[in-house]
């Protein structure tokens, strides 16, 4: 995750039945998407970017905030090629979900 959550604290508060490990603003998103799945990116009020794996189904999520002030970065995994996810302002929204091949 690149960015900062502004509203951390008011969704840590609507999450009450997850435990917290860390007072990080970023910690929430893994809680929303465990509770609402997908349509918790539109929760979030911030700058922010990131992609997020469920590794469950390996399906992902890559989401950034509407004005797209952080971009999304190179990765890789520990036993998968380097990948490259660019800002993807050419979409007409601010998400993009989508299954991982293996």
């Amino acid at each position: 995750v690149n960015g900062e959550i502004y509203n951390h604290k008011q969704l840590r508060q609507e999450l009450k039945s997850h435990q917290f490990r860390t007072g990080s603003d970023c910690e929430v998103i893994a809680h929303l998407y465990e509770e609402y799945g997908e349509d918790f990116v539109d929760m979030l009020d911030g700058i922010f970017s990131f992609v997020f794996l469920d590794t469950r189904d390996k399906s992902f999520i890559a989401a950034w905030d509407a004005i797209g002030i952080t971009p999304l970065y190179t990765g890789w995994g520990l036993d998968a090629p380097p990948f490259k996810c660019l800002q993807l302002s050419f979409l007409d929204n601010e998400f993009w979900s989508s299954s991982v091949e293996q």
